[in-house]
């Protein structure tokens, strides 16, 4: 798993549309200083500059939830707070800043938003806290009490000086101490659980992470960050050998309540992913049951905000396809090819990004059921479609697929533009070896 490097690049674009400043982020637009500079901007680009690796951020993720987070405190500050990191330095590091500037672009190391595949489970994500933030020259002592401070605010604040000096040893205590006073607080709560799970990372107890993870899941009100937290749980899980005991736990908590959100949640990765799991068509059905049955519990969920399916905004419609992209893929696991094409191409409208991928897959489940003429229609509305452009490599596999689908439809010279396409898409030496073959053949069958 490789860490932000100190040379890629993404441009910002800062605007002042009030007194305080707005931030906009773009990827495609020269970033502009216009009248001022945020407090928090210096810290971040001083530690995404880190010259030790271990002191810059760990993932795209990581920084992306951070920027989320500064985003929203800029635009809504009575109800967001800026990440505890970011609000302790002042300007003394604004000629680092002005240097950036200066040269017209911003050297920041981020990958960008969802892309979890380069997530190191478990980073921390700065944390947020008062401004004013105690110091501490000295580590808690092992006996020290909740009572020693005076509100769980302050053990808070203590934890966070040591939190973000990545002292998380030093930071277990008074934040839970900070748990502890919080009482019903289940905002401090919530605080305090997830900066609590670095520390519990370092113990040999499974149990204290489990409970922060499960905590933090069943009330943090963003999915993203949900998902980043489960993804660490199953990580941690996996390396203490618990992956077989949280099914065990989560199973026995549906047998009391086939309703139960955080079971479902966690099973339906578990089973989805194959973590610590042999894979099986019985798993993949059994995926399939708790993805369905999930759906239909965050859809009550969704209804009881007051919220009308027409408010559906392009989030939730990106969410949607890619929770049912799950459930498409299980059905292919099970053997269930036509349930697998008929969701595949339910779900291809619903997220531009993955719109062409989606009727591509489908169009292979038909193909799987000897549907030639179905395979044939969905392969063209795939070429139709908003081009697959996440990445390179994506593109490549999407173009060397259609290329495939096309050959195995007996239409070749329909199959030569996308193999031409696959081999200027990767570097990979065996892959372009691969696609050069299949074009090969592909020009031969057509008698070009």
């Amino acid at each position: 798993m490789s860490r932000i490097s100190r040379g890629e690049m993404v441009h910002w674009n800062v605007s002042n549309k009030t007194a305080s400043s707005c931030v906009v982020f773009s990827a495609s637009t020269e970033f502009h200083l216009l009248e001022s500079i945020p407090d928090w901007f210096a810290p971040m680009v001083s530690r995404l500059m880190a010259k030790n690796p271990d002191d810059r951020y760990q993932s795209a993720d990581e920084v992306a939830t951070l920027l989320q987070q500064c985003l929203s405190s800029v635009e809504q500050p009575h109800l967001t707070e800026l990440p505890l990191s970011l609000r302790t330095v002042k300007s003394t590091s604004f000629p680092l800043i002005w240097r950036f500037l200066m040269s017209g672009t911003l050297l920041i190391a981020l990958l960008g938003f969802g892309l979890s595949s380069f997530l190191v489970p478990g980073s921390p994500t700065p944390i947020a806290a008062p401004i004013a933030v105690p110091v501490p020259i000295a580590e808690p002592q092992e006996d020290a009490v909740a009572t020693q401070y005076t509100s769980a605010q302050e053990a808070f604040s203590v934890g966070a000086a040591f939190y973000n000096s990545r002292n998380f040893k030093a930071a277990r205590q008074p934040f839970e101490a900070a748990l502890e006073l919080a009482k019903d607080d289940k905002e401090m709560k919530l605080k305090a659980y997830e900066a609590l799970i670095p520390s519990y990372r370092m113990i040999p107890e499974f149990e204290p992470f489990q409970e922060a993870a499960e905590y933090v899941l069943s009330n943090h009100h963003h999915d993203a960050h949900r998902s980043i937290t489960r993804r660490s749980y199953l990580s941690f899980a996996f390396n203490r050998g618990q992956i077989e005991n949280l099914v065990k736990r989560y199973d026995e908590r549906l047998k009391k309540d086939s309703n139960d959100w955080l079971s479902l949640y966690m099973l339906s990765d578990i089973y989805t992913s194959g973590a610590g799991l042999p894979p099986s068509v019985e798993h993949s059905k059994r995926a399939i049951e708790l993805i369905k049955q999930l759906t239909k519990v965050e859809a009550k969920r969704f209804q009881t905000t007051g919220q009308k399916s027409e408010q559906m905004t392009d989030a939730d419609a990106v969410k949607i396809s890619r929770e049912k992209g799950k459930l498409a893929s299980q059905y292919v696991r099970a053997k269930d090819y036509k349930n697998a094409a008929k969701l595949y191409e339910e779900i291809a409208p619903l997220d531009t990004t993955t719109h062409a991928w989606n009727l591509k897959e489908a169009a292979n489940a038909m193909l799987k059921m000897d549907n030639k003429k179905g395979a044939l229609r969905l392969a063209l509305a795939a070429e139709e479609a908003p081009a697959e452009a996440r990445n390179d490599q994506l593109t490549h596999f999407f173009e060397r697929h259609m290329g495939d689908l096309f050959m195995q439809l007996d239409e070749p010279a329909k199959a030569i533009p996308h193999y031409k396409i696959a081999v200027q898409k990767t570097k990979i030496e065996g892959y372009v070896k691969d696609t050069k073959s299949s074009l090969q053949a592909a020009i031969e069958r057509a008698g070009k």
